[in-house]
């Protein structure tokens, strides 16, 4: 029984993770483009552009860790399948070009404001970079965004008591392939522990629906998903053709990808008030995250050869995984408040936690104290 609901849970899982990252997948493909203009400046628009996508899963790795202050008692246990919706503030779905401090060759047209991943559809400002004597290597335009609100990110978390008024608690996401070539990967695992300080309080020990406690929680995601700037891409927007020099002409640009690693860490003081069918629970902490960016693969940054006049990529122009930045959240207070209504072993809650990237909690499990 246990094994056909756990399977069940995956496989729900799964299909709720493929609906909702598809449309950010097909965004994801095109950003190699941000790396014509050099690694640098890459990191910087490619931070911009792809941050409320990395808080959003951070912030959401930080929720869900909790439905009640009460602990498990000594091989208690607990299996729920939990969606976290972080809502994408207004302020991170856009960003000023100008103000990224971008290389003094590249130009920005002007209104200089972008749209981020979370933005509205259509292209935003061109960068055009120049050599010195002011000839045109390359133009892009910034893409436009696909209109996200929110980020969703399911999980299932498992809660075992041990000894001492403590619990363990254990999340994770199995690695899946998304679209239609398999060529994005997602997964997530985490770890907590939460310890019930009523124990300690005299004062409050007695009273059989109270429960106050402390949690901490770490998680990782891992995000790896193709790009698309092949030469034969870059092309039409250059003045002239591009011109391969020595071995560059064989290089490969068929495994272009971008890997990311999100970390998350939250802890709170707890609070519940538990009775026979339903939980009311709250908490109060610090929610922390940060995330790697690696671009992997074989990108050109092409050069103006000025005595032939046309565009040149030689293999020195050539990058191979030439970009590794780190985003970092900062860290946040967070408040939540929810309810867990209990029927027999299975139990629904749901919950919200006010913070800079706000979550809706949903969970459905099994449990046994």
């Amino acid at each position: 029984m246990k094994r056909i609901i756990k399977t069940k849970m995956i496989y729900v899982l799964i299909a709720f993770l493929v609906l909702s990252i598809n449309p950010i997948i097909a965004q994801i493909s095109d950003v190699g483009k941000f790396l014509t203009g050099g690694a640098n400046d890459a990191g910087k628009i490619l931070g911009a552009y792809i941050k409320p996508f990395s808080n959003a899963f951070g912030y959401s790795l930080n929720a869900g860790w909790y439905n009640t202050a009460k602990v498990h008692s000594l091989l208690g246990f607990d299996v729920t399948l939990t969606f976290n919706v972080a809502v994408i503030p207004t302020a991170d779905k856009t960003f000023d070009v100008k103000a990224l401090g971008l290389s003094s060759n590249a130009n920005v047209s002007s209104p200089s404001i972008a749209q981020t991943m979370a933005g509205k559809t259509g292209s935003g400002p061109a960068i055009t970079y120049t050599d010195a004597s002011n000839h045109r290597i390359i133009s892009y335009n910034t893409p436009g965004g696909i209109d996200l609100g929110f980020v969703p990110v399911p999980m299932i978390q498992v809660g075992l008591g041990l000894i001492k008024g403590t619990e363990i608690i254990g999340r994770f996401m199995p690695t899946v392939s998304i679209g239609t070539d398999g060529g994005t990967k997602i997964g997530m695992w985490g770890i907590g522990l939460k310890h019930s300080i009523k124990q300690w309080i005299p004062a409050i020990d007695d009273i059989p629906f109270l429960n106050i406690s402390v949690m901490a929680g770490y998680s990782r995601l891992h995000f790896v998903s193709d790009l698309s700037l092949k030469p034969n891409n870059v092309i039409f927007q250059l003045d002239t053709s591009i011109h391969f020099t020595d071995s560059a002409k064989n290089m490969n640009f068929a495994t272009q990808q971008l890997d990311f690693m999100v970390k998350s860490f939250t802890a709170n003081a707890l609070i519940s008030l538990d009775f026979p069918f339903i939980t009311l629970y709250g908490g109060i902490g610090i929610s922390s995250t940060s995330t790697d960016f690696k671009m992997m693969g074989n990108y050109i940054m092409p050069q103006y050869n000025v005595s032939l006049n046309r565009v040149e990529v030689s293999s020195k122009e050539v990058k191979t995984d030439p970009n590794t930045i780190t985003l970092k959240g900062g860290t946040k207070p967070r408040l939540n408040i929810g309810f867990k209504l209990k029927l027999g072993l299975f139990a629904i809650n749901a919950d919200y936690t006010y913070a800079n990237y706000s979550i809706a909690t949903v969970g459905i499990g099994i449990g046994f104290r």
